[in-house]
């Protein structure tokens, strides 16, 4: 820890430090320090322990996606049980090619050689390997033209789901030289009836925080802040004694996980440290020598400082941090409704603004410096809104969540996420089926009847509504309870997976927060644009296979507007000959 400013000691934290960088035969002090177990750690620890005991060849693979954090488990369990790592070799990195006139492909064949179906049979190879790659790659050797050589691995892969969209509590075909562990399987966070928690982000906020001799954060901030002459005026120190308030980091981690739900955040342990490290420190700080920090921080005026706060800071660095560019969209601001539109208006009108930042924040007292925010009309326009802004952002971290602060249909989607990866058959999963199930119906515009599924007619035109007969069951023959008794769930599938049975062909619909909240809009009478459909690509595939799936021998035609008069055209096989007859 530097002995000019606390920052000094926070800039490890950032993705560009040189700590940042490393290889699965390097394991820093930092590193370990700051290293947090994860449930899969433990899985995988199990699996090469029995694979080490084990005879004959071992192939473990390690499957997940890019940047989940395979290889630094591997990284982790190499450094801490180094003796019994060393009777394994390594292939970190499945998507590289180990010589530069051969594909990614062929190297992995070269190394897969040993469990090629040939040699498993020679009782005299023992060859032991952890190999992490990425389900893609994964795919791609399944379906290349080595495969054949590989009928048993392959026979492992498909028997345990492991490209599937399925989560399993159990290893369904138990092999004497095949294990896996799958990261996909578990997210950064977990669910429950309660909602969402991430004890892992938690840990590693905590490594930062934590009040104790081992952490050199804490080190650095109690010995170097409480000297520092512009301590009264430093954001930076208050930033670090806010993150440090449980009622604080709760929410912000709620807010994390939020933004990894909606926007399918891939976020790794680095990104968060570097998320972490810009809510505290400023970018103009960061760009500052320590020997300048002093005079800009004393410098400063009283919007600088409010602006340098991590309640604002949270949802301005875009530029910043890879997680920060997402949580910018779910500023409060941008959820307007009558509660905050009659906050917003008692702001705009109030004589003393500062007090009402005190008073929200619950901050201790906001240094007015200068006495440069004074009573009445005189603050500018843009001061005003950069305190209005602050009042609202602190109000969410501050204030018990109040309903005009909650996000409905977030609510409900983590309700949902957590039923269906529960596997528990009850009135909820039934009323999620049939929201979604009428959401398809309406895909296209509303039916002309019951069970009956606009058709596209390819082109432009606003008379005509044309439905064919389309019957969607929800198919629960797959909803088998989990093993998994726990209350909170450790493995899940990040979306919702439904499965229905549309004219005796069963389909599965993954359905990820945006869709739904678009399905839900649509169930309740919106009609999708162009936009909406452009968005939401793979699931408007799906509905143009859906519609191929109804009754091709019959259409009901209706003029729109007129609810009254319907027509059926129907096709007879059996005489090649259309009717059309009027329906009610």
């Amino acid at each position: 820890m530097s002995d000019n400013c606390f920052i000094d000691g926070l800039k490890i934290l950032k993705k560009s430090s040189k700590e940042a960088v490393g290889s699965i035969n390097e394991f820093e002090e930092f590193k370990e320090y700051m290293h947090v177990e994860r449930p899969i750690q433990n899985e995988l620890f199990d699996i090469i322990k029995k694979a080490n005991d084990a005879d004959g060849p071992q192939l473990i693979l390690v499957c997940g996606g890019v940047g989940d954090g395979k290889s630094h488990t591997i990284s982790y369990l190499k450094h801490r049980y180094p003796e019994l790592l060393n009777n394994f070799n390594i292939h970190n990195d499945a998507t590289e090619s180990n010589s530069p006139d051969k594909s990614a492909i062929e190297t992995l064949d070269e190394i897969l050689w040993p469990f090629s179906d040939n040699n498993l049979e020679n009782i005299l190879k023992r060859d032991k390997w952890i190999v992490a790659i990425n389900l893609g790659t994964l795919n791609n050797f399944i379906n290349s033209e080595f495969s054949s050589n590989y009928s048993k691995l392959l026979e492992y892969i498909e028997e345990n789901n492991i490209l599937e969209s399925e989560v399993s509590d159990e290893v369904q075909n138990i092999s004497e030289n095949f294990h896996h562990v799958n990261f996909s399987d578990y997210q950064l966070y977990t669910v429950s009836n309660d909602g969402v928690k991430s004890k892992y982000i938690e840990n590693i906020i905590g490594k930062i925080i934590g009040k104790n001799g081992e952490n050199p954060f804490y080190r650095g901030y109690s010995g170097l802040c409480s000297n520092c002459s512009e301590k009264d005026k430093c954001p930076v120190k208050i930033n670090y004694e806010l993150i440090s308030n449980e009622k604080f980091r709760e929410k912000l981690i709620e807010i994390i996980i939020e933004a990894i739900i909606k926007y399918k955040l891939i976020i790794s342990t680095r990104d968060i440290l570097n998320f972490m490290y810009y809510l505290i420190v400023t970018p103009e700080l960061d760009s500052h020598a320590s020997e300048n920090i002093k005079d800009k921080i004393n410098s400063q005026k009283t919007i600088d400082y409010i602006q340098s706060l991590t309640p604002y800071l949270v949802f301005e660095g875009q530029e910043s941090s890879k997680i920060m560019k997402f949580i910018s969209n779910l500023n409060p601001l941008n959820k307007r409704n009558k509660d905050l539109d009659l906050l917003l208006i008692e702001l705009n009108t109030s004589e003393n603004l500062l007090n009402m930042v005190n008073s929200y924040s619950k901050f201790e007292k906001i240094p007015n410096f200068e006495n440069e925010i004074s009573d009445g009309s005189s603050i500018s326009k843009s001061d005003k809104k950069t305190l209005i802004e602050f009042i609202i952002r602190s109000r969410l971290f501050f204030e018990d969540s109040s309903d005009s602060m909650k996000d409905a249909i977030y609510g409900d989607y983590l309700k949902n996420l957590y039923l269906l990866n529960k596997h528990e058959k009850n009135k909820d999963i039934k009323t999620i089926h049939e929201d979604i199930k009428k959401a398809i119906y309406c895909w296209n515009g509303n039916g002309i009847g019951e069970n009956l599924l606009n058709v596209s007619t390819g082109s432009k035109q606003f008379k005509y509504l044309i439905s064919h007969s389309l019957e969607i069951k929800p198919n629960y023959e797959s909803f088998k309870p989990r093993s998994e008794s726990c209350h909170e769930l450790l493995k899940f599938l990040p979306y919702l997976q439904l499965d229905y049975s549309l004219n005796d062909t069963n389909i599965k619909i993954e359905v990820d927060y945006f869709l739904y909240e678009l399905l839900m809009k649509i169930k309740e009478g919106y009609r999708p644009n162009k936009k909406d459909k452009s968005t939401n690509i793979k699931f408007n595939s799906q509905m143009s296979k859906i519609s191929t799936i109804g009754s091709q021998n019959e259409l009901y035609v209706a003029k729109i507007g007129d609810d009254e008069i319907k027509f059926k055209l129907e096709y007879d096989d059996e005489f090649k000959e259309y009717t059309i007859s009027g329906v009610r």
